[in-house]
């Protein structure tokens, strides 16, 4: 299994998916995707996935199919 470290936050595609509701994602996954916001470490994240009855792997789904990324170190310096 590939490692995910650091805070991750949306992408845009993240946001759309989550105000238009376009149904690609489980009740479950976007309760984890409403999750992510800048701040959640990705270990609290692989955490609450075990809390909604997700498999682990479902933090480094949502990066795959471009949901969530990690927080740039750019973004992280201008405390965005």
């Amino acid at each position: 299994m590939e490692s995910i470290a650091g805070l991750l936050e949306k992408t845009d595609a993240g946001r759309q998916e989550i105000s238009a509701r376009t149904g690609s994602l489980d009740r479950r996954h976007r309760a984890l995707l409403i999750m992510v916001d800048g701040r959640t470490t990705a270990n609290d994240l692989l955490e609450r996935t075990r809390q909604l009855g997700l498999k682990i792997d479902a933090v480094l789904e949502l990066l795959r199919v471009g949901y969530v990324r990690p927080v740039s170190a750019t973004a992280k310096a201008l405390g965005i």
